[in-house]
């Protein structure tokens, strides 16, 4: 007979034949139980505290540790290819700039990770957690508007991580992943008033720019232009009555505009979504951009040569002070609900999609720079800014 003594809870007896097969099943046993004892004195003491740990959150699900592996190695999607966290990053850009993505956009979105791959650059995408992250956009104070731009690129690219088989999760996506960031302070949204918009159509019309140009005495001179702001109509004109983005009037071409027909093409690679769309124009809108083309006959984009520092002129000329993020969208937005209450209509002249509320959150004022409430009132005063009113007010 064998006895080895309580192990487990229980008595280990065991009986053979003969004094010698039990002596051999002895000495095998005392070699498990050595390799077993050397095993356990390997553990670390931190390895043996986690292991532990593991086993007491195990058991309170009924749960063994070799159900729990076995579980994990079933369900477990491995990892096609380990990379650092900066390849991740540059893989994903590239893959975006050969799919056509903008340069600014690229770049925006690679400084967004790379913000925070600083110091992490060697570390195993695959290894980074939802708490490093969370600790990260909370721990550096950034702005509200800040945090949530960085926490959508981060999402974004280890999603594509995901797709391309180098991460089994997004750590940051779904609800696991979801993180609390701080309310947004931004400011209410204005629109201009009517004197404002009156200032800038009127100056544009009308208005006398000053140059320079080079008068014989070898230095630069001002040179006042009558009716040198005429170029910057059509440019002005889509954005307050139409609230096409400016990148969007841009990338434009002049051939997309008909004024006869009262519409505007913004082709897909021009638009921001990338989705194309077709604008109706308002009457005003179109009284205007046919006096704009009879006036310029020659203008050949809707942005001119200097179209920056020409903007910014006409705005100083007609002494519209206070400019706000967005200003023309944001008035078009306000001034077309208060006067029509049509938001189906202006989500697709904007370009929003129906389900999106980024209307009512982003571009629909409800009161303008001076304090003024935009109403009905003021809506049908702001479409009636004809080029002939405007030139006898």
């Amino acid at each position: 007979m064998v006895d080895l003594g309580i192990i487990d809870g229980k008595r280990y007896e065991r009986f053979f034949p003969t004094r010698e097969k039990a002596q051999q099943h002895m000495d095998e046993q005392k070699r498990a139980l050595g390799r077993h004892g050397e095993s356990a004195v390997a553990l670390s003491e931190q390895d043996r505290i986690l292991f532990q740990a593991a086993r007491d959150q195990l058991a309170t699900a009924a749960v063994t540790i070799n159900e729990a592996v076995a579980y994990f190695l079933a369900n477990h999607k491995a990892v096609k290819e380990a990379i650092s966290l900066q390849t991740l990053i540059d893989r994903c850009v590239l893959d975006k700039e050969l799919g056509g993505a903008r340069k600014r956009y690229l770049q925006t979105f690679g400084c967004s990770c790379r913000a925070f791959a600083k110091g992490r650059e060697e570390r195993l995408a695959h290894t980074v957690t939802r708490d490093e992250v969370r600790a990260w956009i909370l721990g550096n104070k950034y702005a509200p508007k800040t945090q949530r731009n960085y926490l959508g690129d981060l999402r974004e690219c280890f999603e594509w991580g995901m797709r391309a088989g180098h991460l089994t999760k997004n750590p940051i996506g779904g609800d696991d992943g979801y993180i609390q960031l701080a309310a947004d302070d931004e400011g209410e949204i204005t629109a201009l008033d009517l004197a404002d918009c009156t200032a800038l159509l009127r100056t544009a019309m009308l208005g006398t720019a000053e140059t320079h140009g080079r008068a014989g005495t070898g230095r630069w001179t001002p040179i006042s232009q009558p009716y040198g702001f005429r170029p910057l109509m059509g440019y002005l004109v889509i954005a307050m009555f139409a609230g096409v983005r400016p990148e969007e009037i841009k990338r434009t071409p002049l051939v997309k505009l008909n004024a006869r027909e009262r519409t505007v093409v913004i082709m897909g690679k021009s638009a921001k979504t990338r989705q194309r769309r077709v604008i109706e124009l308002h009457r005003t809108a179109a009284v205007w951009l046919r006096l704009w083309l009879r006036l310029c006959p020659g203008i050949e984009t809707l942005t001119p040569k200097n179209f920056d520092r020409r903007w910014k002129a006409l705005r100083k000329a007609a002494g519209v002070r206070d400019w706000p993020h967005d200003a023309l969208r944001h008035t078009f937005a306000s001034y077309h609900y208060a006067a029509f209450q049509n938001t189906a209509l202006l989500q697709a002249q904007m370009g929003h999609s129906e389900r999106e509320d980024t209307l009512f959150r982003h571009y629909r004022a409800v009161q303008t720079v001076t304090g003024a409430t935009v109403n009905k009132k003021g809506g049908e005063a702001f479409w009636a800014l004809t080029p002939r009113r405007v030139r006898v007010k």
